[in-house]
C-alpha cells in the first residue's frame, strides 16, 4: 500500500511538472519570435523551447508508466468480477453469442482503463492548468479574469444538466 502511495504521488508530481513545462511554452514561444523580429540570435530561446517542450513530454510519459501498474490492477480486478460470465449456462451464450458477450467484455474493460487514465492523470493537470492560467489572468487583468470566471459560471457549471435533460427528451 505504501508503495502504490508513493508511485501515486510521484505521478502527480510529474503530471504537475508536465503541465508547468506546457504552460511555460508560450513564453519561450515568445521569446523566439522575439528575436527572430529583433534580427537577433534565436539559439538560447530555441533551447529553452526545446528543453520545455522534452521535459513536459518525458514528465507526462514518466507519468503514464508510473500509473501503468494501478490501470493494469484495476483492470484484471474488473476482468476477474466480469469472469462469471464466463460461468453462464451454456443455454444463455447461446442465445446472447459468444462473440456478443466477449465483445462487451473486452469493451467495458477498455472503458474503465481510459477513464482510469483520464482520471488520474489528466484531471489533475487540467485542474492545476485552470488554476495557473487563473492566475496569470488575475495578475495581468483582473477584470478580464473576473469576466472569464463569471462566463465560466453562467455558461459551463449548468451544462451537464442541460446534456442531460436533452438525453432524457430523446
Amino acid at each position: 500500500m505504501h508503495g502504490s502511495r508513493a508511485r501515486f504521488a510521484v505521478a502527480a508530481a510529474l503530471a504537475w511538472c508536465s503541465t508547468g513545462s506546457l504552460l511555460a511554452l508560450p513564453w519561450t514561444i515568445s521569446a523566439v519570435v522575439t528575436a527572430l523580429v529583433r534580427r537577433e540570435p534565436v539559439a538560447g530561446a530555441l533551447t529553452a523551447l526545446t528543453c520545455l517542450t522534452l521535459a513536459a513530454s518525458a514528465a507526462q510519459a514518466g507519468c503514464g508508466w508510473m500509473l501503468a501498474p494501478a490501470r493494469e490492477s484495476v483492470a484484471r480486478g474488473l476482468r476477474a468480477r466480469v469472469a462469471h460470465t464466463l460461468r453462464l449456462p451454456l443455454a444463455d451464450v447461446r442465445a446472447r453469442g459468444a462473440g456478443d458477450l466477449t465483445a462487451r467484455i473486452v469493451h467495458d474493460t477498455g472503458q474503465v482503463r481510459a477513464a482510469l487514465e483520464s482520471g488520474l492523470v489528466h484531471v489533475p493537470a487540467a485542474a492545476f492548468g485552470v488554476l495557473a492560467v487563473l492566475t496569470a489572468m488575475t495578475c495581468l487583468d483582473p477584470q478580464l479574469a473576473l469576466v472569464t470566471v463569471g462566463t465560466f459560471l453562467l455558461v459551463d457549471v449548468p451544462a451537464p444538466g442541460r446534456s442531460l435533460r436533452t438525453r432524457r427528451a430523446r
